[in-house]
């Protein structure tokens, strides 16, 4: 799932630089109307990609969520006076972007819009937003519609964010190393520490050969970061953690400043 994430927010940036871009203003008092269209779309589409595969449709639903200082979250709603623009790219199969990116927008507090019919293939879809209080933007999601209409569900994080990376390996001699390089190690872990509360503090491991990940949903607030490889037994293999103080800001914040952590192994 963190493989995927970061992957995916990649793309989003190449995606919205590509295309023409349609915009249908769909917020406010058109809520309604936007709300059964989608359903009559939903409904002639579907008869569709079941006879043929001719086109198919996305449905789509977004959640905002606020994180406590123990990861744990619950639902809240949408911030004061937000539009959620919802982004649609046809890609190839190397996620590439082609075609034309359709931009649709929606009042945030609706919760749920449906794409246009589009032809049967891969898709990606991602959110932008704004409100009154600052703007935001999801992670990409990637969509086969080759033969069905898809569900895809975002979830928002209204008081927090993530920090975003990826990491290679090298030697104590500056080579780069691949992680079957390495028979010991069992992972990759990043450990995000409240700075101004050093008990709290949040923990996640990766695969090695994931070679990029997300952490957990983190309240905003300032980090210091460490990132470093370790053994089945969970024992470091670096001799010095790589480390930054990152900050963490509300609205989905996807913090990507720590780019990519170069891992000294020991002894290599």
């Amino acid at each position: 799932m963190k493989k995927v994430a970061l992957l995916l927010f990649l793309a989003s940036l190449v995606s919205q630089a590509a295309g023409c871009i349609f915009v249908s203003d769909d917020d406010d008092d058109s809520a309604d109307v936007n709300n059964d269209v989608n359903d009559d779309i939903t409904d002639d589409v579907t008869d569709d990609v079941t006879d043929d595969g001719v086109e198919a449709v996305i449905d789509v639903s977004w959640t905002w969520q606020e994180v406590a200082a123990n990861g744990a979250l619950s639902p809240t709603s949408c911030p004061p006076n937000a539009d959620i623009s919802l982004h649609t790219q046809e890609v190839d199969a190397n996620n590439n972007p082609i075609g034309q990116e359709i931009i649709d927008i929606y009042d945030c507090d609706i919760g749920t819009a449906v794409t246009p019919p589009l032809p049967p293939g891969r898709v990606s879809t991602f959110l932008t937003g704004t409100s009154d209080v600052g703007t935001f933007t999801s992670f990409l999601q990637l969509t086969d519609l080759t033969t069905t209409n898809q569900v895809v569900d975002f979830e928002l994080i209204n008081n927090g964010g993530y920090i975003v990376f990826s990491w290679d390996l090298v030697g104590e001699s500056g080579a780069a190393l691949n992680c079957e390089d390495v028979a010991e190690i069992d992972g990759v872990g990043i450990i995000s520490t409240s700075v101004t509360t050093s008990s709290i503090a949040f923990d996640d491991q990766y695969e090695c050969t994931d070679y990029y990940g997300t952490t957990s949903p983190l309240p905003a607030d300032n980090y210091t970061v460490a990132v470093d490889a370790f053994n089945a037994a969970n024992e470091s293999l670096v001799t010095d953690p790589v480390t930054r103080t990152l900050t963490v800001g509300a609205l989905n914040d996807l913090n990507q400043e720590l780019g990519t952590a170069l891992i000294e192994i020991a002894g290599r």
